[in-house]
């Protein structure tokens, strides 16, 4: 007759069996936290978007000329603008929790939903543009200016990236539109159709985030270059593009990438001033219309849509974040 298995091996079973459980339980409850608090962070942003709205005196059509006041307020009383303040926004938050972002007061014939349909892709595309050169350039500098401590280069790198991170985005882009539209037309001055004309946007847009990433880069592998692993690496006898690519470029990524999360959602959803220069028609010029006109529902609409981009955008970053620093965990104690 066999003998019943004794407690311990029991207990010793289950808590080999318990981990995957309460792994799955930790992933639920930390994304459940995640959507509550996108959820509360969206509802009090649309909150404080309508009440700042409409604390600003007038209304969309306070402008017209030549309107006969019958034909204003039947316009007012059309989009509920004659309503109690709290009607309004109970109303707007019933549209928005069944998918309705409204429609534009001021281009009738255009849904919210519509306009960032039509526009979101033509931001992705110049943002996309932009964060290749910025990462490119930002981090091939970076990394060679830290190489190259207190040589010409480096100083002259340091200045360059300080002067890029000061001037204004308008400044570049009249500069270069400047100088490669009209004094050597190489590129078309503005509009948005072929190639071509993405060229100057892209970099008048990369130029910011560009020496802004070189700088963070800088510091961050100077830091890593005067680690004890470092130079053990070397007394070993590896060459020094070894060191550089395996050892000390991973780990002074990590600054780099948690500077990449607003930065990313910054280009993806478009810049209003480089857009506005170049007459793009992407989301930054329509948030720019929607303001100066008081499209309200154009302007709560697209503050909506920045604030999920900008919040998935942030959440795919700690997600890589987390990850890398696992990694490079893993591989300290591999050392």
């Amino acid at each position: 007759m066999e003998s019943p298995p004794h407690p311990s091996i029991i207990s010793t079973s289950i808590a080999i069996e318990a981990p995957p459980k309460s792994k799955q339980l930790q992933l639920f409850r930390k994304v459940a936290k995640k959507f509550a608090q996108l959820c509360l962070s969206l509802f009090a942003l649309l909150s404080i978007c309508f009440v700042i709205m409409h604390l600003v005196p007038g209304d969309p059509f306070q402008d017209e000329q030549a309107v006969p006041q019958e034909v204003l307020d039947n316009l007012r009383h059309k989009y509920g603008l004659d309503r109690p303040i709290l009607s309004q926004y109970a109303s707007y938050l019933n549209r928005v929790l069944h998918g309705d972002l409204g429609t534009s007061m001021r281009y009738p014939s255009e849904s919210v939903v519509k306009i960032i349909g039509n526009s979101f892709p033509v931001s992705i595309h110049l943002g996309v543009q932009a964060l290749a050169l910025a990462v490119i350039f930002g981090l091939s500098l970076g990394s060679w200016s830290a190489y190259r401590s207190n040589h010409k280069f480096d100083v002259g790198m340091t200045i360059g990236s300080t002067l890029g991170v000061s001037i204004p985005s308008f400044v570049i882009a009249a500069t270069i539109q400047l100088l490669f539209s009209l004094y050597w037309p190489i590129f078309p001055v503005a509009r948005w159709d072929s190639f071509s004309h993405t060229v100057l946007p892209s970099i008048a847009l990369s130029v910011g985030p560009a020496c802004a990433i070189m700088r963070i880069m800088r510091a961050s592998m100077l830091d890593t270059l005067g680690k004890e692993w470092v130079m053990m690496a070397r007394m070993k006898g590896m060459s020094e593009c070894r060191v550089l690519l395996v050892h000390v470029i991973p780990n002074a990524l990590l600054p780099v990438l948690h500077y990449m999360g607003p930065i990313t959602a910054n280009l993806l959803t478009g810049s209003f001033v480089i857009e506005r220069v170049f007459c793009i028609p992407g989301l930054g010029q329509w948030f720019v219309l929607g303001v100066m006109s008081r499209d309200y529902p154009l302007i709560a609409g697209l503050t909506l849509f920045y604030s999920v981009v900008l919040y998935l955008v942030h959440t795919v970053i700690d997600i890589i974040t987390s990850w890398f620093n696992k990694r490079l965990s893993q591989n300290e104690g591999a050392r």
